[in-house]
């Protein structure tokens, strides 16, 4: 029964402990002023949103296919004849073109779309 109770006091100390480091600096900063800043930037309107995420995930995704790229080549220089290494190389190059007609493909549609909107929100 002891070793019970001490547990049960143990876990609420824990609970008031973590209750007190959350609500502590709610109170410590309820004087200040809350400012809120836009955390993307310079970006005003959802098309400027989606052409900064394309342009952030083409930053990321180029040299990840870059790497993609070499690495099949690599396997296929190193397969030496192996039929069943040849056809892992041909299926990573397969996916990493997949990719790329990704990257590629998400921009192409971004600015087919943004030239179709692009008259009718300038016009209002």
């Amino acid at each position: 029964m002891n070793v019970v109770s001490s547990r049960i006091r143990c876990s609420w100390c824990v609970v008031i402990a973590f209750a007190a480091a959350l609500f502590v600096p709610l109170f410590g900063f309820a004087q200040a002023t809350p400012k809120i800043v836009n955390p993307v930037g310079k970006v005003s309107d959802f098309p400027q949103f989606l052409d900064m995420l394309l342009t952030i995930f083409q930053l990321i995704m180029t040299p990840i296919l870059v790497v993609a790229l070499v690495w099949s080549g690599f396997l296929f220089v190193t397969a030496r004849g192996d039929e069943s290494q040849i056809a892992s190389a041909k299926r990573i190059f397969l996916w990493t073109l997949v990719g790329a007609a990704i990257i590629i493909g998400a921009r192409v549609i971004y600015n087919i779309a943004e030239g179709t909107v692009q008259p009718f929100i300038t016009a209002v």
